[in-house]
């Protein structure tokens, strides 16, 4: 007699549901994401002042900075608490150190010397102001620089020179190469040959008595544009802005920022795009 089929067809069509109910079967779910790495950046932050002028209250005719140690402070945690917004996994570190630089080529002599008037021979700086300088005299006698030399150093500059190191130098102003043009501040970027920093002014410009004024470096977010858009990401460019378009974007320029004061709501926008995201990233 042939043995009925059936039983064994059973036995196969059972055996496949249970391999199909199987935890071995189950669809599994996808990996989670990567997390990006992280990106540490120090910051080593310096006040330049005339000499023997006190960090918590600075002389307020000086050509030094006019910062308070506390305004600095606020203006440097404001860019660590930035942090992961310039990019994904991107954290600043500061111990909450304020480093004073003193140079004697700061303080300025009372009448009957003409105002802005340094103790020291500022060869080609106009009216021997210190107020007057360019960003240029910050690299070559500042920046990285020994005790003494052309800006009367008190102590020589601790200048970190490593790519996960942003130097950050309060002074009182400075002008654009080869202008009178006051700036709120300015990037060296890490690929440049010189010393790289971002320095801050405390905008109070070229005049020597007028206050800081940290509220309007605050409005412009100087700090956070300086060393996001362009110390992080290497690259002192501005984007190109067409006429009549206002982005949100932190690494705007001057310019774009002026044309859309009253779009912006007279504050420098904060967000960074894609593109620079990636390039800090990278």
């Amino acid at each position: 007699m042939i043995a009925d089929p059936w039983p064994r067809l059973v036995t196969t069509v059972g055996l496949a549901c249970l391999l199909l109910l199987s935890p071995g079967c189950k669809e599994e779910p996808p990996p989670p994401p990567k997390k990006a790495p992280r990106k540490v950046i120090t910051l080593r932050v310096v006040m330049l002042v005339e000499t023997g002028a006190n960090l918590d209250s600075p002389p307020s005719s000086t050509g030094g900075c006019k910062l308070t140690r506390t305004e600095v402070t606020m203006l440097v945690n404001e860019l660590v608490a930035f942090g992961n917004n310039a990019a994904p996994g991107v954290v600043f570190l500061w111990n909450g150190n304020v480093q004073k630089l003193e140079s004697d080529c700061m303080k300025l002599l009372g009448f009957p010397f003409p105002p802005c008037f340094s103790q020291c021979s500022l060869t080609g700086v106009p009216d021997n102001c210190p107020r007057k300088v360019d960003v240029d005299w910050y690299t070559a006698n500042v920046v990285n620089h020994a005790a003494g030399g052309p800006a009367g150093l008190v102590q020589a500059d601790n200048y970190v020179n490593d790519d996960c190191t942003i130097n950050i130098y309060f002074v009182g102003n400075g002008f654009v190469p080869g202008t009178t043009i006051s700036i709120s501040g300015v990037t060296s970027i890490p690929s440049n040959p010189v010393p790289d920093f971002v320095l801050i002014t405390d905008f109070a410009f070229d005049d020597p008595d007028a206050p800081a004024q940290p509220t309007e470096l605050q409005r412009f977010r100087t700090l956070l544009h300086e060393s996001v858009c362009h110390w992080l990401r290497d690259d002192s460019s501005h984007p190109v802005v067409p006429a009549g378009v206002c982005p949100h974007n932190l690494c705007i320029g001057g310019q774009t920022f002026q044309a859309c004061t009253a779009e912006y709501g007279a504050v420098w926008p904060s967000l960074v795009p894609q593109n620079v995201q990636d390039a800090i990233s990278a």
